[in-house]
């Protein structure tokens, strides 16, 4: 039984080994649908113009909140999958948000109390399932997100990226004492996939 979530930073490379293993072992991928979500777009071309972009925050973090509910109820009962990023990435981008000033402590708090009530307490979150948080240092992140080549991408602030890599390394501590398997997956510059995929199986 092989039940997998790939979490990590922009340009980690979660989306590319999440659709690399599920190839491979032939088990469901659900996917982040970060392509769909008409906000984050708006949200990443503000924060690369240097403003806050907090008009877009909310309408952007309940676009994925509906989603990881629907997600999260789909997974239930499947005895193999890999889900790419999935609810848990919704805690890190807020704690992100937080603490790079895009929103304020009082709105990221109750953003993360209703998370835990809504997918913690109500057991949305796969116990048996093994999360690993791929991280990269911050300049190979940079050189990662600069090499996809997506435009609304391309100024993201170096401190940004420091922040929600921090945020990401911060959910074992977080969330292990709530029975969450998570552990850090460390990437060198030029690992392959191959390569990544071999770190992943090393830690089940």
């Amino acid at each position: 039984m092989m039940k997998l979530g790939i979490l990590g930073s922009i340009g980690s490379g979660k989306s590319t080994i999440s659709e690399y293993i599920a190839e491979k072992e032939g088990i469901i991928l659900f996917e982040e649908k970060f392509k769909d979500n008409p906000f984050l777009e708006l949200f990443y071309e503000a924060i690369g113009r240097g403003e806050k972009g907090e008009e877009h925050i909310y309408p952007l973090q309940m676009w994925f909140f509906n989603g990881y509910d629907k997600e999260a109820m789909m997974r239930k009962g499947l005895a193999e999958y890999i889900v790419d990023a999935g609810c848990i990435a919704g805690l890190a981008f807020t704690t992100c948000q937080v603490n790079h000033g895009e929103m304020s402590k009082e709105i990221g708090m109750l953003y993360q109390t209703t998370w835990i009530q809504n997918f913690l307490e109500k057991d949305l979150i796969d116990r048996e399932c093994n999360y690993f948080v791929l991280d990269r240092e911050v300049d190979d992140l940079m050189y990662m997100i600069k090499m996809r080549g997506r435009d609304y991408e391309a100024n993201m602030p170096r401190t940004y990226i420091s922040e929600l890599r921090q945020a990401y390394l911060s959910l074992p501590k977080r969330l292990t004492p709530y029975g969450v398997k998570i552990q850090v997956v460390t990437i060198k510059p030029g690992t392959s996939i191959e390569g990544v995929a071999e770190l992943i199986m090393e830690k089940m």
